[in-house]
């Protein structure tokens, strides 16, 4: 990487990475900063804890027999969201260059 970066700017990025074998996608993909893992942003209309919490005992109030474990607690909101999480190459090549 170092060499591609002090030799690449005089004979080009693309002969130098031919002649080192690294591939260029591999070049610029380590010289961009590591991506955070994206925030999930909470819908407008979603329900807070609280009213999360009184929907499921107002309903198990109504309808005991519908819940075999008793009292159901809300499940805890997400972290992150993926849409296709990384594999596992992905985030040991992000932690390499950091």
């Amino acid at each position: 990487m170092a060499t591609v970066t002090q030799i690449g700017p005089r004979l080009g990025i693309a002969p130098t990475c031919a002649a080192l074998g690294l591939p260029r996608a591999t070049y610029y993909r380590r010289r961009r900063p590591a991506r955070t893992t994206p925030t999930r942003r909470r819908s407008p209309r979603a329900l807070g804890e609280a009213a999360r919490a009184t929907v499921l005992a107002t309903a198990y109030a109504a309808h005991p027999e519908r819940f075999s474990a008793g009292l159901p607690a809300p499940a805890p909101l997400p972290t992150e969201v993926w849409i296709n999480p990384p594999t596992r190459r992905a985030l040991a090549e992000v932690a390499h260059t950091q």
